[in-house]
């Protein structure tokens, strides 16, 4: 997002430039796998592989190339591109700590009917994933939903995003569990759930 933000023209002229076949689309994918492992690669080229690869795939899967895509197809796709763009410019786009983000928000004096705030925190069983999270904090989501609910209080529109479903290392946890944890955590609290396959 803050490569669309803030690098739009240089990230469109890349996307455009940029053959729509099959055999382009595989090649990209196979140094998608490896992104991480190629330091040469900056934040630019990055945002240009993935959003090629996952715009020109059977319902944005990011699995296998649609046969039925052109290069017009992705020079429609940057015109919408340029129009998040434009809309994000009063974005504020972090991925510092949750805890800390939030605060200072709640520390601004006044009303905040004005701000509106995404949220993707680790989804449940996956916190080891993150260098930066504290695995060993079980009372994250309940940290969160308390802030949540302070900003609210405070007149901020909240979107969180979970996922019912999620694999750890150490073991699976079904989506039956997650997702009555989310409903103790959520439900009956004035937060509106939309539940939603993928």
């Amino acid at each position: 997002l803050f490569v669309i933000q803030t690098r739009i023209t240089i990230l469109s002229s890349i996307l455009s430039r940029l053959p729509v076949n099959k055999e382009i689309y595989d090649l990209l994918k196979k140094k998608l796998k490896s992104i991480n492992r190629v330091p040469i690669l900056g934040d630019i080229d990055k945002a240009a592989i993935y959003y090629y690869i996952n715009f020109l795939s059977g319902k944005g899967t990011g699995t296998s190339f649609d046969l039925t895509f052109t290069e017009e197809t992705l020079l429609q796709g940057l015109t919408s591109l340029a129009k998040i763009s434009k809309r994000l410019q009063n974005a504020i786009i972090t991925q510092e700590d949750i805890f800390i983000f939030l605060k200072k928000i709640l520390r601004q004096k006044g009303s905040l009917e004005k701000v509106i705030i995404y949220l993707d925190p680790p989804y449940m069983g996956t916190e080891a994933y993150y260098k930066a999270f504290n695995s060993k904090d079980k009372e994250f989501h309940k940290k969160l939903r308390d802030l949540i609910i302070r900003l609210r209080n405070r007149g901020a529109k909240i979107i969180l995003s979970y996922r019912a479903t999620v694999t750890s290392s150490n073991s699976h946890t079904t989506s039956e569990k997650v997702q009555k944890k989310l409903d103790k955590l959520y439900m009956n609290r004035g937060f509106f759930i939309q539940s939603q396959k993928v």
